[in-house]
């Protein structure tokens, strides 16, 4: 949509996700997706003087938030959709405190992301075009959903501190 309206987009994959480089859903910490996203940003600006919005999906609006806390040179507007904001339903206590444990004795193990993919879309062909990915990973490995948790409980207040010129819904 946005192409075909002659808006430029440019998109990349984590760390570890999509076709991104490095070990599968690894991360020392939280703040390295943050610097992606400054590197990405950085290379994006130098193309275009033109506005810059950002936007940030599901895990991706959780480190766009954390970006926007420390930078918001040059950003024109953030868009957040589905934007990680807390542990979901199916996390249990049991679970983080069970994988706390284990980041210190087994960081790199990997464990079912525990995804209800029924969610993704109303559309049945969404949902199994989804389930046939290659590139979607249906694990995390310990250190990063550890991380991730971590950073979670900071939102509200990431969220209450960023600043909206106009909203657009």
């Amino acid at each position: 949509f946005l192409i075909r309206n002659n808006i430029e987009v440019m998109s990349f994959d984590l760390r570890g996700h999509g076709n991104s480089a490095g070990e599968r859903q690894w991360i020392e910490e939280f703040s390295e997706y943050v610097q992606d996203l400054d590197h990405v940003f950085a290379f994006a600006k130098a193309f275009a003087a033109l506005p810059t919005f950002l936007l940030g999906h599901s895990m991706g609006g959780a480190v766009l938030a954390h970006y926007l806390e420390h930078s918001t040179a040059g950003v024109k507007g953030a868009i957040f959709t589905s934007a990680a904001y807390q542990p979901g339903g199916g996390v249990s206590k049991v679970k983080v405190a069970a994988g706390r444990l284990l980041n210190g004795l087994l960081p790199h193990l990997k464990v079912s992301g525990g995804l209800d993919t029924s969610a993704i879309s109303r559309d049945p062909n969404e949902v199994s075009e989804y389930k046939t990915d290659p590139l979607i990973c249906t694990f995390n490995t310990v250190r990063q959903g550890c991380e991730i948790l971590d950073h979670l409980p900071r939102m509200p207040g990431i969220f209450k501190s960023l600043q909206v010129s106009q909203a657009m819904f």
